[in-house]
């Protein structure tokens, strides 16, 4: 293939409308580019390929800024369109906008690299792609916005403004790497992001608006404070090392504003500096953590995982023995059984069978009714239960299983594993215990509690095991479920509503603080925000007054009153009561929940220091249109209820137009929702579309199974 460049370059260097120049480039390698349907003759004529191999070799043979500006905006074009954009990664094509992010930064060229960056992050095809750009992108990005001649110039603030709204979407698709990749993102990687000095440069546009003018820009605020609760999250001593704890501060002066949804990111972003780095942590344990959004976009939660792996088994076992069915789960249980008592030294504790068995059943009914008194909720009573304080370190716990089955108690012998399993977690978590470890830990007691549930669908224990700890949608329908059960003692009627509480406020912060990228989010973290008030009473009127988990509903009603925005005079009631809670709770050495309790404590500390810092902030903030349409959106909301997203207002500038290139709205996948005019349509139906057989396969399964009508055929 060759191409005349000077005519090319001639045509380019001719045009004064830089947008024209993307056209310029598609006719003059006859790579139609102008409307959706030019997209769908290329996609139906399978010549995606040949027109992004046409660009690549066009950018390896010419020097000129305007053509690389062409080729470019015809990569955003392209972007556009999930299926044909899936080529552009294939050829690495990408690779040219990251090269030219490290130009001259007064060369217009490098705005419009930032921009096409910026809508190839947006609109990756799949997790991957987005990986690439990140890594290879953001530290340039970094670089970028922290050089202080484009923090100083009036004039680079474009660069800024083009750069922010990108960077809470490349973290947050960052998050999701080790479910996708199955291996962890490395220290060295995360390190080259340079977070600290990005931390640095955002709170100093932040502290001097001149620099930046926020004050006309809800949205850079808010990708702004997202971008700063995604760093902490990433690398707390980015936040810590910033001076006189700014990021600190900033963090608890968002809660006290009058936005919902920059309350809980300013909450979240304590949690997250409160939590372990995220290549130090076992992600899936994080009280808040952002796995819980990409659930909904087609990443499995832990029982889903766990639950196809052993079906995996099973029909490999099937394969190899002929069986008809095995349970996997069963062995899998008894494998666990040995391999503790294997890896346990065991103490001298010799215990009759049926002793054993008495001793199994008092266990059984601690799990089930609750401790007899407050201290024995902090404090598990072994020598009442056991007669033994050893009995733990031992492993015996473990030889009550079989001495209950031999009595047929084969449904409580299921309670004493859980109960033992959950136990040891929150003693894992709470000494900083090696993360694989953890995860595995973590893992087979969510698979185990998953299959109890299965077996005994009546139980109501098995639904708490189920819900303890987890933070989601599907586990308020467990909690619902074991209330349900007619075997629902008064205890465990408190922890579940002590649960779906935590639940529904880590749902709340989440959701919120995900609200950058659909007004959907911010529906749904209204609807558990508003929620999580009432279940908050409701565990409060269920719970023993003294016991942690009491307590710790005392220290959640305050923080969640406060994000939702209560009357000041009940607010510093509550706050009261807060402060003797955390201290009640620390006295006692209770272990669970320790970064939710020292997050909250962060608030109640620096919430005169913010005030004094952001002052000038707050007061500019509050006067943003926005939080005055929000403030007054949240408190008409009805739990139920959705917002419905605004009309997108036409860009001034055309470079900076984004999903609407082509000025109209392409047919989107009903798995992933990615847009494309190359959809394959169901065969059954006929009305529902897919990019992919892995977006049909998957969609078919979870929901079209039973939505699809199909004409029967008779024989």
């Amino acid at each position: 293939m060759k191409f005349n460049i000077t005519e090319l370059e001639k045509q380019c260097e001719l045009a004064d409308d830089w947008e024209s120049l993307g056209g310029i480039v598609s006719r003059y390698l006859e790579i139609p580019l102008s409307t959706p349907r030019d997209v769908q003759r290329i996609l139906k004529k399978q010549s995606g390929a040949e027109a992004i191999r046409k660009l690549v070799i066009c950018s390896q043979c010419h020097t000129s800024d305007k053509v690389f500006a062409g080729i470019m905006i015809c990569m955003r074009n392209i972007s556009e369109d999930s299926i044909l954009a899936r080529h552009i990664y294939e050829q690495n094509l990408h690779d040219l906008a990251i090269r030219f992010l490290a130009i001259p930064r007064n060369s217009r060229v490098h705005r419009i690299a930032i921009l096409t960056f910026i809508d190839l992050l947006l609109r990756a095809p799949i997790l991957e792609n987005s990986y690439d750009l990140t890594i290879k992108g953001l530290p340039k990005l970094v670089r970028i916005i922290s050089d202080p001649v484009v923090l100083m110039d009036v004039r680079e603030s474009r660069l800024l403004r083009a750069i922010i709204p990108g960077l809470p979407d490349m973290l947050a698709r960052l998050s999701t790497y080790k479910f996708i990749k199955e291996e962890q993102l490395s220290t060295s990687v995360v390190q080259s992001f340079q977070l600290p000095s990005l931390a640095k440069t955002l709170i100093e546009l932040l502290l001097d608006p001149t620099r930046f003018d926020l004050s006309r820009s809800w949205g850079h605020l808010q990708f702004i404070a997202i971008s700063l609760v995604w760093i902490g999250y990433f690398e707390t001593k980015a936040i810590h090392n910033l001076p006189d704890q700014k990021c600190v501060t900033f963090f608890v002066a968002l809660t006290t504003g009058s936005s919902v949804s920059l309350r809980c990111s300013g909450f979240l972003g304590l949690l997250n500096y409160r939590s372990r780095d995220y290549c130090q942590d076992c992600q899936e344990i994080q009280f808040c953590s952002p796995q819980l959004i990409y659930t909904d976009h087609s990443i499995d939660g832990p029982e889903a995982q766990m639950r196809m792996f052993a079906e995996q088994e099973m029909e490999e076992k099937n394969k190899d023995d002929g069986a008809e069915q095995v349970n996997v789960q069963a062995e899998n249980n008894d494998s666990a059984v040995k391999a503790d008592r294997d890896t346990v030294k065991r103490s001298i504790c010799v215990v009759s069978p049926s002793h054993l068995y008495d001793i199994a059943m008092r266990f059984v009914d601690f799990l089930l009714q609750g401790p007899q008194s407050n201290e024995e909720s902090y404090q598990m009573p072994y020598i009442r239960l056991f007669e033994s304080a050893d009995i733990m370190k031992s492993g015996a716990l473990l030889d009550m299983i079989p001495a209950l089955k031999s009595h047929g108690k084969e449904c409580e012998a299921e309670v004493v594993l859980l109960g033992v399993l959950l136990s040891r977690f929150e003693q894992q978590k709470s000494t900083n215990e090696d993360r694989e470890d953890l995860y595995l830990q973590y893992m087979t007691t969510r698979s185990m509690a998953d299959e109890a549930v299965r077996r005994w669908p009546n139980n109501c224990y098995f639904y708490y095991a189920m819900i303890r700890g987890q933070t989601g949608e599907d586990y308020l329908e467990w909690a619902a479920k074991g209330l349900q059960c007619s075997d629902c003692t008064p205890y465990l009627k408190g922890q579940i509503h002590y649960q779906t509480s935590l639940n529904l406020f880590g749902i709340a912060v989440t959701y919120f603080s995900s609200a950058t990228y659909d007004y959907q989010w911010w529906s749904r973290g209204a609807n558990a925000l508003k929620r999580a008030g009432n279940t908050i009473s409701q565990a409060l009127r269920c719970l023993e007054p003294g016991c942690p988990q009491e307590r710790m509903m005392v220290i959640l009603r305050f923080t969640t009153n406060l994000l939702i925005g209560i009357d000041t005079n009940v607010s510093e009631l509550y706050c009261n009561q807060a402060k003797e809670a955390l201290e009640t709770l620390h006295t006692k050495e209770f272990t669970e929940h320790l970064e939710l309790r020292a997050a909250i404590g962060d608030l109640l500390e620096f919430r005169a220091k913010a005030s004094d810092d952001w002052s000038s902030f707050l007061s500019q903030m509050e006067k943003l249109d926005h939080f005055v349409v929000e403030s007054q959106r949240f408190k008409e909301f009805q739990i139920g209820e959705i917002w419905e997203k605004p009309k997108r207002k036409q860009s001034l500038s055309k470079l900076e137009r984004t999903r609407c290139i082509y000025q109209a709205r392409l047919p989107q996948c009903a798995a992933c929702g990615n847009p494309s005019m190359g959809l394959k349509v169901c065969a059954r139906c006929g009305k529902v579309k897919y990019c992919k057989k892995a977006c049909q396969e998957s969609h078919w399964k979870e929901i079209h199974k039973k939505e699809c009508k199909s004409p029967e055929i008779f024989a």
